[in-house]
């Protein structure tokens, strides 16, 4: 089972959304959400999760986080897309080789708030973040994003992956650039495959983003 703690309010739900049509689509893995703040949908949730080997995605909230404090849940991954006042609490949810993703977008998020013993990757369109865009592609048929790993990052499992770059489709319903690339970082530092991720779909027109 893949734990994913998510907290950045609207661009956190995108990234969620983003995240289950991967598993569903190109991994055929069951997602299960907890969204909700009641303890029995929590309960069924973890363990319908536990059982299906499937992901198990958290909004995270100060009554979600007590019942992970109760029920001993401890997250893979943590996505914090916007400013936290308990970001320095962060690694108190983490396993001990869990991967906290931060937006680098959002000047408010102090990386020196999380602790040193925790593998932090960035991600965002921002030049300086370990994931970013290089591209937007447009074909008749769909849109895809050029996503570009500028540094070597380490999964949860401890494998290293190394800088490259690859075009994953970005949902036409949504929109969200920014939602896709933090699902995209959430599911790699998860070990899901580049090549799942990826595809060569489409004759595509390439837009450089300045």
């Amino acid at each position: 089972m893949l734990c994913i703690g998510v907290y950045g309010g609207h661009l956190g739900e995108k990234a969620i959304s983003s995240i289950t049509k991967f598993c569903q689509r190109q991994q055929n893995k069951k997602v299960f959400i907890l969204t909700s703040c009641d303890e029995p949908d929590f309960i069924l949730s973890y363990t319908n999760a536990k059982e299906n080997d499937g992901v198990f995605l958290v909004l995270m909230k100060e009554t979600t986080l007590s019942y992970c404090e109760k029920y001993g849940l401890f997250f893979d991954i943590i996505l914090c897309l916007q400013a936290w006042t308990l970001l320095h609490e962060m690694s108190t949810y983490l396993k001990t080789e869990g991967v906290i993703i931060l937006n680098s977008d959002d000047k408010k998020i102090d990386p020196t708030k999380v602790g040193e013993q925790c593998k932090v990757i960035t991600c965002g369109l921002s030049k300086d973040a370990n994931v970013t865009i290089s591209s937007v592609c447009e074909s008749v048929l769909l849109e895809r994003i050029q996503c570009c790993i500028q540094d070597t990052f380490c999964t949860v499992s401890g494998t290293e992956v190394e800088p490259q770059e690859f075009s994953v489709e970005l949902d036409l319903e949504e929109k969200s650039v920014s939602g896709l690339l933090a699902a995209v970082t959430a599911l790699m530092a998860g070990d899901m495959e580049i090549s799942v991720l990826a595809d060569a779909k489409g004759t595509s027109k390439e837009k450089k983003i300045e």
